[in-house]
Order: C-alpha cells, then structure tokens, then sequence
C-alpha cells in the first residue's frame, strides 16, 4: 500500500476515534426519580408480637441516609371479625412492635398503617400454621474446609412449598491469656493492681442476625420437604466458633404470591438495582392505599405462625482451626 493511502486511513481512524470518545456521557435511565419516595413495608404478622419496618424507597442513584425510615406513622394488626389490636411502639429505624397474641387459624388478618394523614391496609389472609424445624445442623468436609450451618423441615398439612428462614448468632470468645491485674498509676506511684470479676476481660460475647433473605421452595419435589437448606457459611479460623456458638433459626411458611414477591427482591438486591432488575411497579404485593388505589407500594405482608429451633457448636467438637500465624513461637 502506498505510504499516502496508509497515510490517509490511518488518519481517519484517528479522526473516527477522537470523534467516539466525544460522543461518550453518563447514561441516565429514563423516569429515574419514579421510584423515589414510594413505601415500602416489611411485616409478617405472626402469633405473639409482630414486628413491621417502615421506610421510603430511594432513587436509583441516590445514597441511602437514614432519613429515609418513617418514624411517625400509626400501625396496628385487625382481623376478619372487626377485633383490632392496640398501635404498635415505634422503636428505632422505622421498626415498630404490635402485640398481636395467639393467632386464631378460623380467622383472616392485616396489616392496617396510617401514615402522612393516608390509609393503608395489606390484603386479608388466613394465617399459615408454620411446621416444627425438624433439625438445625453442620456440616464440614475436612480440614481447612468451612462449617455450613443448614435447616431441613418438611409440613405434614401439606400447605404449601415454600419457606422463609432467618436466624441470630451468639457466641462466646476467650482471650489468649488470662489477665490477673496491671500495673496503674495511683498518684505518683506505679503499683499493681489486681483484677475484680468485674474487670474480667478474658471472656468476650458477640452477636449478629441474618442480612439476606433466605428463601426456600419444594415445589419442584413429590413431597413437601426442605432437604440441608444452606442458611450460612463459616470459615474454619473464624473465632465464632471457638469456644461456644449458638445459631437461632426462625422459620415461617409462605403462600406461592409471596414466595414470588421475596424472590423478586432476593433477584434486584442480587442485581445491583442493574438495568435488568427488576422495576419496583414489577415487585408490588398485597399492599395498598386504601383509598388511592393506584398509588404504588412496596410489601408483602404475610400472614403466618413462626417457629424457632436452636444450634449449640461448642470448641470441643474441633471446628475451629487458627490460622498459622495464630501460633508464636517461644
């Protein structure tokens, strides 16, 4: 090729180059601002007390502040029968409590919320009778593997599929060494002081709760039974599992319309809030404005009895494996 022809293209390469680069801005999606500002309602109404956290959703690209909890709303839980119960205590972050007492499996229930001067209500159900846990567990392949911490259940009314768990953590952690006193400065003086029970730093306890959904579905098995459903892992030099560890799983049944709803959720949380999540008039439940109907809002409110089953690890079953560098040499 003569060197003016190359010349000549390599030119405009260039000049096709430059001009993309030009081109480039931040994409904004069309309507951004649509899915700001709407309510969004997190409930189960369940047998004893009923928690219910409420909240504004935020745009696509905002940051979360805090401002966003609704502290000032009226929540309370009616039945089918015209039975109301007393408003709920607000508490922190947009949660309230409602003591709802035993469930009554003839009647239907919802969620009724007065907030900004507007009506609210969830749909009506009959509650759900959660089965029993049938046993909360580990497993551990081997050395140097992690400690999976799995439910198994099954309902034996055949009700439904579909399950929703979560859990809180305890645990106990000893320091390396004991501490018996230090030396302190008392005036002028430096002198030893011994430690009181009190002062006991050698024994430390910490806690966490399940951050995620954890869903679960039999629906494509012939019984309706949850097999070694996965609900955390733990890494073997993790120091929970050191000295005593305690893993409390709380289990509730879920209709098929709600199953779907938290799946929704799990997906968009999964996806970022990417182009292709989901879009929040896609993740409506069975909440409304009872009397601006088309106002949309965020939350399915479930209607069900919960059940609990606890875990013990102790350090004696040897789950725990400190890391090398845990080991000083003399």
């Amino acid at each position: 090729m003569k060197p003016e022809i190359l010349k000549y293209y390599r030119n405009c390469l260039l000049a096709s180059f430059l001009f993309c680069v030009g081109c480039i801005s931040e994409y904004v999606p069309k309507d951004i601002d649509v899915v700001r500002g709407l309510v969004v309602v997190e409930c189960t109404i369940q047998n004893g007390t009923t928690t219910v956290k409420l909240s504004r959703s935020i745009g696509l690209l905002d940051e979360f502040t805090g401002s966003e909890y609704i502290p000032e709303a009226t929540v309370w839980v009616e039945s089918s029968d015209g039975g109301r119960t007393e408003d709920g205590v607000y508490l922190q972050e947009g949660i309230y409590e409602i003591e709802v007492g035993e469930l009554d499996l003839n009647k239907q229930y919802r969620l009724g919320m007065l907030i900004d001067g507007k009506l609210y209500g969830s749909e009506f159900l009959t509650p759900l009778q959660t089965p029993e846990i049938d046993e909360v567990f580990y497993e551990k392949e081997d050395t140097g593997h992690p400690v999976k911490l799995c439910v198994s259940t099954h309902d034996p009314l055949e009700q439904s599929h579909f399950y929703r768990w979560s859990f809180k953590e305890d645990w106990e952690v000893h320091a390396d060494f004991y501490a018996t006193g230090s030396m302190e400065w008392i005036g002028e003086h430096e002198v030893w002081v011994d430690y009181t029970e009190e002062d006991n730093i050698y024994a430390c306890w910490g806690r966490d709760s399940s951050k995620v959904l954890h869903l679960g579905s039999s629906a494509s098995l012939a019984e309706y039974r949850i097999v070694k459903k996965e609900l955390l892992t733990i890494p073997p030099s993790d120091r929970r599992l050191s000295y005593l560890y305690h893993l409390r799983v709380e289990q509730t049944l879920l209709r098929k319309e709600a199953y779907d709803y938290f799946y929704n959720i799990q997906k968009n949380i999964e996806a970022g809030g990417g182009l292709f999540a989901p879009m929040p008039s896609e993740l409506r439940g069975n909440v409304k404005n009872l009397y601006q109907p088309e106002e949309v809002v965020l939350g399915y409110v479930e209607v069900a009895t919960m059940t609990t089953k606890g875990k013990y690890i102790s350090g004696t079953e040897g789950l725990y494996e400190p890391p090398p560098e845990y080991f000083v040499k003399a």
